[in-house]
């Protein structure tokens, strides 16, 4: 299941709980393995005046 699917099945007003705990933690899991690019701890935010 895509981030996109499981973002629709969490959004839906009947999940459960106990459903919404366990597609959360898969989409967890799906971010998770998207590598972090390099620099980006360098990079800081901008000042907002």
């Amino acid at each position: 299941m895509s981030g996109h699917d499981l973002y629709e099945q969490i959004r839906l007003p009947d999940v459960t709980p106990a459903d919404r705990a366990r597609l959360e933690a898969e989409m967890q899991r799906l971010f998770s393995t998207v590598p972090t690019p390099p620099g980006v701890q360098s990079i800081t935010p901008p000042e907002i005046p």
